[in-house]
């Protein structure tokens, strides 16, 4: 019996191939470029088309009944550099069918995502990053957070703006926050505001790890002048990802009195990741006002839907107060919330709506960290 050989790949069905390839070798981690050489930069032709079924029975990966059928399928054919041409058909038995597919598949559709990207509208990433109770050192991972923000935008820069807070003063002292607001500020004045200036980028990718009121206050300078898109990290999954589920948090809003009569000061109570017991709060609140979940978890939002739904609420609350209590010109608010919640504390408040906000952080006991609003 003679060998059964197929066709050999048109012309066309070449350039089909250089089309979907990118004009790159498709072998695993090559993604040469196999159309201009690296030295002189002179455009030649340095690919070569391999097979995965070869086009003969006795070929490489060949078949007695396929080879001649798909000899010429462009879903057979990778587009490979000379010497992982020469190794996949020397070793068939490492390279099998199954993984040349799988190395063509991943190519390809990496290819079509990348391109898809092109017409992505434009996205800055900013991270934003202090050690937690100004001890506990972090780190974002730029790489893993371009990854993220490429599935639904188009990263501006290659590396956006990095606002790192790390100060030497006693995390619980009035000195430590001071020069916190004071360094908040000024970067955000020199990196994001000429950003939010250039009407060039529609977008921006925020990634916080920082103290809660840090965070609040970034959000706070950034506000809504721009498509601002919050992202944050999952301890269970050690992601950044938003998992899209179907269920949506119930924000649960209450009100205690503890004195009706002469109304002098009001505390805002976020129990979201955690319950706040009123004992806590300083004895001299007058009136608390709480937006709280059934289930107080660190991983309780889920989706940019649930930071919709709790902006919602906690603007509908600070129109209450503003409308119960008129002459008070300064909320306390004591948090128990993800980063994500304390960025859209910030970023939702409406300077000339809402009252001063005074934000009180947990360290052993409730103590007194920056102010927002009131300019």
């Amino acid at each position: 019996m003679g060998e059964n050989r197929g066709k050999k790949p048109t012309e066309k069905i070449k350039m089909m191939l250089c089309a979907v390839t990118a004009g790159r070798c498709e072998f695993e981690g090559c993604n040469k470029y196999l159309f201009e050489d690296n030295l002189t930069c002179e455009l030649l032709n340095l690919s070569e088309v391999a097979h995965n079924i070869a086009s003969s029975s006795a070929g490489p990966r060949g078949d007695i009944e396929l080879s001649h059928k798909v000899s010429d399928d462009i879903e057979n054919l990778l587009l490979l550099c000379r010497d992982h041409h020469k190794l996949v058909d020397n070793k068939p038995e490492i390279y099998t069918v199954e993984k040349l597919r799988a190395m063509k598949i991943k190519h390809e559709r990496e290819i079509h995502r990348l391109c898809d990207l092109m017409c992505y509208p434009k996205c800055i990433v900013v991270k934003f990053q202090s050690p937690i109770k100004g001890k506990k050192q972090v780190i974002i991972n730029q790489k893993e957070i371009n990854s993220i923000v490429a599935k639904k935008f188009k990263p501006q820069e290659k590396y956006g703006p990095s606002i790192d807070v790390e100060l030497s003063q006693e995390y619980n002292s009035k000195l430590f926050w001071d020069e916190a607001n004071k360094k908040i500020e000024n970067e955000y004045t020199k990196m994001i505001l000429p950003i939010l200036d250039n009407n060039e980028v529609e977008h921006m990718a925020v990634f916080p790890l920082a103290p809660i009121p840090m965070i609040i206050k970034l959000g706070y300078l950034i506000s809504d002048k721009i498509q601002v898109h919050v992202y944050q990290k999952r301890r269970s999954t050690n992601s950044w990802e938003w998992i899209d589920d179907s269920s949506e948090v119930e924000f649960i809003v209450n009100k205690n009195c503890k004195n009706q009569d002469k109304v002098r000061k009001v505390a805002l109570i976020l129990s979201i990741s955690a319950d706040i017991p009123l004992a806590r709060i300083p004895e001299d609140e007058d009136v608390f006002y709480q937006i709280s979940v059934r289930k107080p978890d660190v991983e309780i939002i889920r989706s940019e839907r649930d930071l919709t739904n709790f902006r919602e609420k906690y603007i509908s609350v600070l129109d209450q107060i503003k409308k119960d209590y008129p002459e008070i010109n300064v909320v306390d608010i004591f948090c128990a919330i993800p980063t994500s919640i304390a960025f859209e504390v910030g970023k939702s408040y409406m300077e000339g709506s809402h009252p001063k906000i005074r934000i009180y952080e947990y360290n052993d006991k409730f103590f007194e960290t920056l102010i927002i609003g009131g300019k």
